[in-house]
């Protein structure tokens, strides 16, 4: 599966929000792997950094919008202001129902926060 497919698979309200994530993201991380896991895309370097879960997509546990989620939202700023880490231990979330409601400065500051974990998860050289 790759993003365009994907993306023409989504509900109209689903997709603009999936795309704007997707572009924030690319244009944000360097170097960035899109993958594919329980079909949707996650984003990988080292590890695991973020993902994009429609509602529509199995597994989402949402009715509508599309959830946006850090792998590893626990080591992160804002995971209590701006992301939700709930009873989870590890990764932080945040629903959008509406286009409007992505902060794209804050995911922008965030995903370059993001990569910078990821960075420190690399094997050394030894």
């Amino acid at each position: 599966m790759n993003i365009h497919y994907f993306l023409g698979s989504l509900p109209e309200d689903e997709k603009i929000i999936t795309n704007l994530l997707h572009s924030i993201i690319c244009n944000t991380l360097h170097n960035v792997k899109e993958k594919f896991a329980y079909n949707v895309p996650f984003y990988y370097k080292n590890r695991r950094i973020c993902f994009i879960w429609p509602a529509s997509a199995p597994l989402s546990g949402k009715t509508k919008g599309v959830t946006f989620g850090f792998c590893y939202g626990y080591l992160l700023p804002f995971t209590d202001s701006y992301m939700e880490l709930g009873q989870r231990k590890q990764v932080s979330m945040k629903t959008f129902v509406h286009p409007q409601e992505v902060d794209i400065q804050m995911m922008k500051y965030i995903l370059a926060e993001a990569e910078k974990i990821d960075a420190s998860f690399a094997k050394r050289k030894k």
